[in-house]
């Protein structure tokens, strides 16, 4: 039997192998964890609407494609008339995005001003873009982001990069790998790209410091 036979978790992984896509890039382009793409392939989650709308567009596919007809383990998401981008996914807080925004531009300032706390508060701006784009409806991410000049696309990325990967970020800083190293840089070395985050640090960040990540 193959792949693209056993429902929504043998199409998932087959159209991910097909678009030479990891399983750690396929989380990032979807705005999910690892861990529940591999759950999801492992049949060991039950998919939600939501992610498969986000993981069918992060394929490039469109939602029969990678769900098969009968496969009930995976419903058709339901087009909510608020799901318009740019908008927020009805939470039980209404004030909550503002909330996170309020702190992101904290943890955001805290990493591009450099000094002894700058990865921390990387790690922690990208938790917060995180929690930010799993309340966003589905195709407002980009729009809302767009609309944040502050924290550039790059350093987006780059910031949570370092949440994703903390556990191995901190054996590096104990190796001694960090030192005097940019957030930027360790974003790119994380990339296995070594300094193509530098290069894209945002403008703020020049201005405000260079972002050292000494412990």
């Amino acid at each position: 039997m193959t792949n693209e036979a056993r429902g929504f978790p043998g199409r998932l992984q087959h159209l991910r192998i097909a678009a030479g896509l990891s399983v750690d890039d396929l989380a990032s382009r979807a705005g999910l964890t690892p861990a529940t793409v591999a759950k999801l392939e492992l049949r060991a989650r039950r998919p939600t609407p939501a992610a498969v709308a986000k993981l069918a567009a992060a394929l490039g596919v469109d939602h029969e494609a990678l769900v098969p007809d009968g496969d009930r383990t995976a419903a058709a998401p339901a087009v909510a008339p608020a799901a318009v981008a740019g908008t927020a996914a009805p939470s039980p807080n209404g004030h909550d995005l503002t909330r996170l925004t309020d702190q992101l531009m904290q943890a955001h300032r805290g990493a591009v001003q450099g000094g002894p706390r700058a990865l921390q508060s990387a790690r922690r701006a990208g938790e917060l873009l995180m929690r930010i784009k799993d309340r966003l409806s589905y195709g407002s991410w980009l729009p809302w982001l767009r609309g944040k000049p502050e924290i550039s696309m790059q350093a987006a990325r780059a910031y949570m990069r370092i949440a994703r990967h903390w556990p191995r970020v901190e054996t590096m800083a104990a190796a001694g790998r960090l030192d005097g190293l940019t957030v930027w840089s360790v974003a790119g070395l994380l990339s296995g790209i070594p300094g193509t985050v530098r290069d894209a640090t945002p403008a703020a960040a020049k201005r405000s410091g260079n972002g050292q990540a000494r412990r």
